[in-house]
């Protein structure tokens, strides 16, 4: 996480509604999948989304079906093993950012 809290993008896992609260976190926001994609398709969605990835400077709202943030969770302890990973929560009305080891 930045000192700032502004990341250089935010991955979102899929729409599921407003995400006009996070602008005031970064300019770039990312949706991992769209919401419509099969289980099975799953895995190969977000090793292509996640490319782009860095978390040093990015966060993470995990949104969305179960099955996704569930494999987006082991994609991220594999490639990133003992690394923090930031994560948006959304509470009152507003975002939280935690740094998480996976």
């Amino acid at each position: 996480m930045t000192d700032s809290n502004y990341y250089r993008k935010i991955f979102v896992c899929e729409p599921s509604h407003e995400f006009d609260g996070l602008k005031k976190y970064t300019d770039q926001i990312e949706f991992i999948a769209t919401g419509y994609e099969d289980t099975f398709s799953l895995s190969d969605k977000i090793s292509s989304a996640m490319r782009n990835y860095d978390p040093t400077t990015d966060a993470i709202i995990p949104v969305g079906r179960l099955m996704l943030t569930f494999l987006l969770g082991i994609y991220l302890a594999k490639q990133y093993p003992d690394r923090k990973i930031t994560v948006g929560l959304y509470k009152d009305k507003d975002y939280t950012f935690v740094e998480a080891v996976l």
